[in-house]
């Protein structure tokens, strides 16, 4: 049977979606992309049992990065698990945005919290080398696929257990940019049922949603340089909450807002003077 043949044959029954099936060939076939998929489109299929199993699981209703144990952040592969967060587009803006700050400053020491698979401090790390780059997570499981991708991808990270900033508390560390994508859902309610059967909840929910925020706005007095900046995603409600957390915590920094691709406030900005 050709890879086209069970293409089409699973195609006809429609119980998945078009892309989650042309990935997970890709995934059972060794291709990396959808348009090698296609070159080899008469091959015969490689682990058709493989991709029976693999195919159920995602039909009933296991996330496909789960199930092919990756996903892609900014155009790079990570390995993931149920231990760590699936990388949404939002945290891709996040990534982007710190990189287009650091640019101008690119031999400072950064720190990514809650890292996760690592995607954000790999990405940081990969796009300006000079950059010093440290990773905390609290999760130990995390922590063991972050420095799978991080060795994966070559990126030289220094990595600390610990919740939020209190390891660099713990060793007198000072760093000039924090990044970080902290967990800010408030309920369950608001949660798609999958994301809250499969996705890690630690990474997930807070108490009333700025919990998390609150701590490492507080932690940051301690740890951030002159100069040097606090970027979080954030949820779009919690906005003027957290502005006017962040502006107690630092009077004379500058505050932004700013808005994700979908048009949300999505990020938090504090630029200490």
């Amino acid at each position: 049977m050709t890879i086209e043949d069970v293409y089409r044959h699973r195609s006809m029954q429609k119980a998945m979606p078009d892309i989650a099936l042309k990935l997970l060939l890709c995934h059972v076939n060794g291709f990396p992309t959808v348009s090698e998929l296609f070159i080899h489109w008469q091959d015969e299929m490689r682990d058709a049992p493989l991709f029976d199993e693999l195919a159920r699981r995602v039909i009933s209703g296991e996330p496909l990065q789960y199930v092919i144990g990756e996903a892609v952040f900014l155009n790079r592969r990570f390995a993931v698990d149920e231990s760590v967060l699936i990388p949404r587009p939002e945290t891709e803006e996040l990534a982007t945005m710190a990189i287009r700050k650091l640019v101008a400053r690119p031999h400072v020491r950064v720190i990514d919290l809650g890292t996760g698979s690592g995607c954000i401090a790999i990405s940081l790390k990969l796009a300006l080398p000079s950059l010093t780059v440290l990773a905390t997570d609290i999760s130990s499981q995390a922590l063991e696929i972050a420095k799978k991708n991080a060795a994966a991808l070559s990126a030289d990270i220094t990595f600390y257990q610990g919740d939020w900033l209190v390891p660099l508390l713990d060793h007198n560390l000072m760093v000039d940019a924090i990044v970080c994508n902290p967990p800010y859902i408030e309920s369950r309610a608001t949660v798609d049922p999958i994301v809250y059967e499969y996705e890690p909840h630690l990474a997930l929910f807070a108490p009333k949603g700025t919990f998390h925020h609150r701590l490492i706005i507080e932690q940051a007095r301690d740890v951030l340089r002159p100069h040097g900046f606090l970027m979080l995603e954030i949820d779009e409600g919690q906005a003027e909450t957290l502005a006017d957390i962040a502006t107690n915590s630092f009077p004379d920094a500058k505050i932004e807002i700013s808005r994700d691709l979908q048009g949300k406030n999505r990020f938090l900005t504090i630029e200490r003077p």
